[in-house]
């Protein structure tokens, strides 16, 4: 079976909402873009070709194919890619901030006809797909894939993989990742986010 090709999908418009509290909207709108950017140098870092599917208008700063969709529903526009790509996918969410080619290459090494790699809130870091489910990103994603899949019959595997088990959806997950991710060297919730330039 061939290797999948990544899919990275970043919403743009209004993004983290609920580091709103604590972001203006113009870092939010950086933290997204470096956030989504770290995650795609680690897709390619692993070796794999990669899109980044976006609600909204990006500049990754990657010299990769971004396909634009303009949804209303991140899950809608994954499926109607995926459909179109007819290949395995592995779908990586976009604010990943300790992810990296490792976790990535652990994800690829599990077996089974979908493997969910979940979040510590039940949240999915990763979904491969070697045969197609539908996609349901968002609260519980994670029981909601494993239950889309086995009600296709497909062999299915949850695992959590470090590196992929931690998105970025609030405060306390914010000032952790300030702390100790490499991915947010340089940013401060003091006077405001100062973000480094996305990865060439």
């Amino acid at each position: 079976m061939s290797d999948p090709v990544a899919v990275v999908p970043v919403r743009t418009v209004a993004p983290k909402q609920r580091l709103a509290s604590v972001l203006s909207a113009a870092d939010r709108g950086r933290l997204t873009v470096v956030l989504a950017s770290h995650v795609v140098g680690c897709l390619l870092e692993a070796g794999l070709e990669t899109l980044v599917l976006c609600l909204g208008e990006l500049d990754i700063g990657h010299r990769i194919e971004v396909v634009r969709d303009e949804g209303p529903t991140i899950n809608g526009a994954l499926d109607r890619l995926i459909a179109s790509l007819g290949r395995p996918v592995l779908v990586v969410a976009a604010d990943l901030p300790y992810a990296t080619a490792r976790s990535v290459e652990e994800v690829l090494a599990e077996q089974g006809d979908v493997v969910v790699a979940r979040t510590a809130d039940g949240g999915t870091g990763a979904l491969l797909m070697r045969r197609p489910v539908r996609t349901a990103f968002g609260p519980r994603s994670a029981l909601a894939h494993a239950w889309l899949a086995h009600q296709e019959r497909l062999r299915t595997r949850v695992v959590e993989v470090d590196g992929l088990d931690r998105d970025l959806d609030d405060r306390a997950a914010l000032t952790s990742a300030i702390a100790r991710a490499p991915a947010l060297r340089g940013w401060s919730l003091d006077g405001g986010a100062r973000p480094p330039s996305p990865l060439a």
